[in-house]
């Protein structure tokens, strides 16, 4: 091999080498979640926990969620998901993972609080172009509003299609425990099958957490004889945890 030649083939190595160099050390660009959510959701009626994760962003291809657990330079992963083939040469959007129910035959609601303790959560993902890094945190707390009372319809309630049907119930203003707690907001949803589509027809309202006197009033036209409705009522507290309540009621 002639010298010209051995300095040439040095020159290209060196060139590749720096390249290489370059691009490991490229800074990642960081990129915030639109939305990053720990929150936990307490159906009143049956006496059911979950914890809900939920993110979005416009695209990502892996996730992991680490709470408090652990020490503060290393914590723990509550939740790590990775998009597989298609769907990860693709990406994905939002995220939404529940955790399942709390079974309390076979555990405590204190057993499965410390499961998920209290704290900052935070939200680290890849995105779908190289050295995408996808970031988010979020501060979760184990305050559940009380489920409201005086409710109407109560359940079981058979009331007139042809008259107007205004759902009331008191507002909000302690946790499960007995102590004041601050409500976001209400949202009251009424739905009934279709005896057409046999699909769900919802109607849903959102209320000012403020609000003294709580009400909706379902529309003439939501309303047909001999059919069968359900009410939830869902209060969201302030740092997203939010207590359901349900019922059903019939026309005639």
């Amino acid at each position: 091999m002639s010298t010209r030649r051995r300095a040439f083939r040095s020159l290209l190595i060196l060139l590749l080498a720096v390249n290489s160099v370059a691009a490991a050390s490229a800074p990642a660009e960081i990129i915030e979640l639109d939305e990053a959510d720990v929150y936990i959701e307490y159906n009143a009626t049956d006496d059911e926990y979950v914890v809900v994760f939920f993110w979005d962003t416009d695209g990502w291809k892996s996730m992991a969620v680490r709470g408090p657990n652990g020490t503060k330079a290393k914590p723990k992963p509550v939740l790590n998901i990775k998009a597989k083939g298609n769907a990860r040469k693709q990406g994905m959007t939002e995220g939404f993972f529940e955790s399942a129910e709390l079974d309390l035959e076979e555990s405590t609601v204190e057993e499965f609080f410390a499961l998920f303790p209290e704290g900052e959560y935070s939200f680290r993902g890849k995105g779908l172009e190289k050295g995408e890094q996808l970031v988010g945190t979020t501060d979760f707390t184990h305050a559940l509003p009380d489920d409201p009372g005086n409710v109407f319809p109560d359940d079981g309630d058979m009331l007139n299609a042809a008259n107007p049907i205004t759902i009331t119930f008191d507002p909000v203003t302690e946790d499960l425990d007995g102590d004041p707690i601050t409500i976001a907001f209400y949202t009251v949803v009424v739905e009934y099958e279709s005896p057409i589509s046999e699909e769900d027809l919802v109607f849903s309202m959102v209320l000012e957490g403020t609000e003294m006197n709580p009400e909706v009033t379902i529309p003439q036209q939501f309303l047909i004889d001999e059919t069968e409705y359900t009410i939830e009522i869902i209060v969201h507290e302030e740092s997203g945890n939010r207590t359901i309540c349900e019922l059903d009621f019939e026309t005639v």
